[in-house]
């Protein structure tokens, strides 16, 4: 799948986990929305290193395009991120972010 693809699948995954939060949704509530966000986010990110010339007319553009969605999606992360600390799931995130570490070690 092409990186904008990508991209646009991990903001509506989002988008999706954002819009239960919205009506209520606890943690667990938005699991299935969060994975189908990270699958994305990282196939965004490893899209980018695999094919950098594709699609792009230069290295800046490119980069450009690359860091500025990364950053959109770090910022969705983030939100996620208070989201679980605001529910009292705060150690819930902790070993969700070691796991992926050991994991991608």
């Amino acid at each position: 799948m092409d990186p904008i693809t990508l991209f646009a699948t991990a903001k509506a995954a989002i988008a999706g986990a954002q819009q239960l939060i919205k009506m209520g949704k606890d943690v667990n509530g938005i699991v299935g929305d969060m994975m189908k966000f990270f699958d994305a986010k990282d196939k965004v990110a490893k899209e980018a290193v695999k094919d950098p010339k594709k699609k792009y007319s230069s290295d800046t553009s490119q980069a450009m395009s690359t860091v500025m969605q990364l950053h959109e999606l770090n910022k969705a992360e983030e939100e996620l991120k208070w989201h679980f600390i605001n529910q009292g799931h705060s150690a819930l995130w902790t070993q969700i972010v070691l796991e992926r570490n050991s994991i991608v070690q």
